[in-house]
């Protein structure tokens, strides 16, 4: 649910709740439409540790009518993701265990 929540911005291509998985469709940016990214969250742990949720985030560019990964790392990013997860998380962990 914190993964959901910190994702919610995003249309979602693929939710498995029962394997922690989740992927957003690809994201375009209006200012740059030969570029788009997704982003792509498994979570392998109930515990609320960083490395129970795994980011990535997928980038292609578009050069005469075809998309190719561009191999850029996000390393931040994705991190600033995982922790945005668990906060989430943490914070409707709290939410259940006060009802």
């Amino acid at each position: 649910n914190g993964a959901l929540e910190t994702l919610k911005e995003y249309p979602l291509m693929s939710v498995d709740s029962q394997g922690g998985f989740i992927s957003t469709e690809w994201i375009f940016e209006e200012s740059n439409p030969n570029q788009r990214c997704m982003i792509k969250v498994n979570v392998t742990s109930r515990e609320l540790i960083s490395n129970g949720v795994n980011t990535k985030i997928l980038c292609q560019k578009k050069e005469t009518d075809e998309w190719y990964s561009t191999n850029e790392l996000f390393i931040e990013e994705e991190k600033n993701i995982t922790l945005k997860i668990l906060e989430h998380a943490s914070q409707l962990s709290n939410v259940d265990s006060l009802s």
